[in-house]
């Protein structure tokens, strides 16, 4: 009985210590929109517009930090909608992107940084009338690219 009182003490002061030492990181969260259209031709003479919106949120490892990386991840969800008046595409699904950023310009107010993007979708309702028939199902998409942002502090 006597030992197990010091075991006791002896476990909650290793624990005390354990949680006075532990380093504490922050994170920015935030929400993103966006939105865009475009009008294209290919070679082929077809010409037509696409309207593009997204809204989710994202966890950004450095927004108002003098580091040189950061990590930023973004959740959203996408509708992709293009009409050339015989092809109609509407697509609406859900989409992740994974940012690794280097810090290029770290001043007291902006952060600018640029890096690789690894990004996957899934588009869980499409619509087409591709060629006359009607065409429905689910798309996977996943792609990699540069990107650059800026945090205003």
């Amino acid at each position: 009985m006597k030992y197990q009182k010091y075991a006791a003490n002896i476990f909650f002061a290793a624990l005390l210590s354990l949680i006075g030492t532990a380093q504490a990181h922050a994170v920015g969260l935030g929400f993103s929109f966006g939105a865009g259209t475009e009008e294209w031709e290919d070679d082929l003479e077809h010409q037509g517009d696409r309207e593009i919106s997204n809204v989710g949120f994202l966890v950004d490892t450095a927004l108002a930090r003098n580091k040189i990386f950061n990590y930023r991840f973004t959740f959203l969800k996408e509708d992709n909608k293009a009409d050339s008046g015989q092809l109609k595409l509407d697509m609406e699904g859900y989409a992740m992107t994974h940012d690794f950023g280097f810090g290029v310009l770290r001043t007291k107010h902006v952060r600018l940084w640029l890096g690789p993007q690894l990004k996957a979708s899934y588009y869980e309702d499409l619509y087409s009338n591709n060629l006359g028939r009607d065409v429905s199902g689910d798309v996977f998409g996943f792609g990699i690219g540069p990107v650059m942002g800026v945090n205003v502090h």
